[in-house]
């Protein structure tokens, strides 16, 4: 969209997190970029944390969609059905936003720069995954803002090291990623005000949104041998809508469908992509 200022997306309070995020949250000291013992620890610990109940084996679900689409959300909701339904759910979950408050509680007394931050949970999330394959636990992978080629260069690396590959596709527009992450930003504040929550850019939320148009399409026509099942969901509105599934373990169930889609997925016409769940 030419001459777009992303700033114009948002209401004034939005704008005045934004402006300060920028302002005081880059710019701030780098951690090394070797990953020392202490940080080897945050993933010890995580990797204990997630496994302590058990997990199956050998599931990777793949969940991609823009910052904010929800992915984390229909996470929970997913592994919370799969649990009172008696299912497995769906396994550690690999993401490096659960890892960035771990690593900037380890240095309480360094401003640490956000963009270092998330460069750093990016390590340690690889040092977490292949823990995780060389046990050949179940996990669910959150992706964002990645072209088509990675995400199939991903699908392609869990399905070498031999597991059955599920592929979740939470879709938002642009104009809602953004504003969804300056939500996030002021979820939390400090005594004078100031928003001290999670900061996404962003213009590089927009972006992220516009790259992953089209991706959820590719991987069903060009990556169908390596997929076990996928499904999309819409969450633009107040809850994930199921649009579409194939194979997917966790919409097989005819009564456990059921009750997700009363209760979880709550169709309503509020997507003009689709209404109804279409198993394909």
């Amino acid at each position: 969209m030419p001459d777009l200022d992303i700033l114009d997306l948002l209401d004034e309070q939005q704008r005045k997190d934004v402006l300060y995020a920028r302002e005081h949250f880059l710019g701030g000291e780098n951690l090394s970029e070797h990953i020392t013992p202490q940080e080897l620890e945050i993933v010890a610990s995580y990797y204990k944390q997630q496994t302590e109940d058990g997990t199956s084996r050998n599931i990777a679900t793949v969940v991609i969609g823009p910052p904010g689409a929800g992915k984390s959300t229909l996470i929970g909701l997913i592994n919370e059905k799969c649990k009172d339904a008696g299912y497995e759910q769906l396994g550690i979950l690999s993401d490096c936003d659960e890892l960035k408050p771990k690593i900037t509680a380890l240095y309480p007394d360094k401003d640490l720069d956000s963009d270092d931050v998330h460069r750093k949970s990016r390590d340690l999330q690889d040092v977490l995954r292949d823990q995780i394959y060389e046990n050949e636990d179940s996990f669910v992978q959150p992706i964002l803002g990645l072209p088509r080629q990675r995400v199939a260069a991903f699908v392609g690396e869990a399905s070498k090291q031999g597991y059955d590959v599920n592929l979740i596709s939470v879709e938002i527009s642009s104009e809602k990623s953004v504003q969804r992450v300056a939500d996030r930003l002021g979820e939390t504040r400090d005594d004078q005000g100031n928003p001290t929550g999670q900061y996404t850019d962003p213009e590089w939320a927009y972006d992220a949104a516009a790259e992953l148009v089209g991706v959820y399409d590719f991987c069903k026509q060009h990556l169908s041998e390596q997929l076990n099942g996928y499904a999309l969901y819409n969450n633009e509105n107040i809850s994930p809508v199921l649009v579409e599934a194939h194979n997917f373990p966790y919409a097989k169930n005819k009564e456990y469908e059921e009750e997700s889609r009363l209760e979880i997925i709550r169709l309503e016409n509020n997507w003009d992509r689709g209404e109804k769940y279409i198993e394909r």
